[in-house]
């Protein structure tokens, strides 16, 4: 379960952090999108690349439902949002194994639409 900070309904998730200038609000996130990675990589070797910038939090290399390989894109989580900045600014474009990488601040996820697909996938058809 992700904590929430300084939200009463507490629906905004802990990795948003807040601060306040002049009545306007500016989101801080410590979350990172890292994109363009070779299929071989791990998120031990991700960890390892990222900690050279500051305190890496968490990693996840997002995978296929069905074949279990990679995606080729992963999350990266700091624990400051000025670490997570850092690592956009000096690590975007650089390379990593063979491929340059697409560093990201993370968007929070799209609320879409459910599909039927899956369940009609599987329907019999006579």
């Amino acid at each position: 379960m992700l904590e929430t900070v300084g939200d009463p309904a507490g629906v905004i998730p802990r990795r948003y952090r807040f601060s306040r200038t002049s009545s306007v609000v500016i989101m801080t996130q410590t979350r990172l999108f890292v994109g363009n990675l070779p299929y071989k990589t791990r998120e031990q070797d991700l960890h390892a690349y990222f900690s050279q910038i500051g305190n890496v939090t968490s990693v996840t290399i997002m995978v296929d439902r069905e074949t279990g390989k990679s995606r080729g894109f992963a999350f990266v989580e700091f624990e400051t949002a000025e670490e997570a900045n850092r690592a956009v600014e000096q690590l975007n474009n650089k390379e990593f194994q063979g491929r340059a990488l697409t560093v990201n601040l993370a968007r929070p996820k799209e609320e879409r639409e459910r599909s039927h697909r899956r369940t009609r996938r599987f329907e019999a058809r006579f």
